[in-house]
């Protein structure tokens, strides 16, 4: 649903472009996003990536999801923690007519524990059907059927 800024001069945007996350261990979270979601990995530390990027010597892995170059930028950073003061979860909205069930599934074949219904209770609706759980750095992930 787009909506149209109620200010003359604001931007309109778009979509959500991409996300970037570090990671500890770049090897187990390439694992975990193709092992669960089956994405694509799309390039590693390409030309364009970012001078700071480049100088401190970080990988990064680019996953998309199928229609865009990259959804989902993984970068290594060993010391990197998840500070859930700061950072709280972020959603994925499966595609028309694909359930839950798959993912749930291969989570339960790794092992991976997950929770039914939304991170955020504030944000229930008892007609959706919800799961969220972390990737091997803390991160929650929300997934929407």
């Amino acid at each position: 649903m787009k909506n149209k800024s109620k200010h003359e001069n604001y931007p309109e945007l778009d979509r959500l472009q991409h996300v970037v996350f570090y990671v500890n261990d770049l090897q187990a979270s390439q694992r975990f996003y193709e092992m669960i979601f089956d994405v694509q990995c799309s390039a590693t530390a390409h030309p364009y990536s970012s001078a700071a990027m480049r100088i401190v010597g970080n990988t990064m892995k680019f996953y998309s999801f199928g229609y865009y170059h990259h959804d989902i930028c993984l970068v290594q950073n060993p010391k990197v923690t998840v500070d859930h003061e700061q950072w709280n979860h972020y959603t994925l909205k499966l595609a028309n007519g694909v359930s839950l069930d798959e993912i749930k599934r291969r989570l339960e074949s790794s092992h991976v524990p997950y929770f039914e219904g939304r991170m955020l209770s504030i944000l229930s609706n008892e007609k959706e059907n919800v799961i969220h759980f972390k990737d091997p750095n803390g991160h929650v992930i929300e997934v929407v059927e």
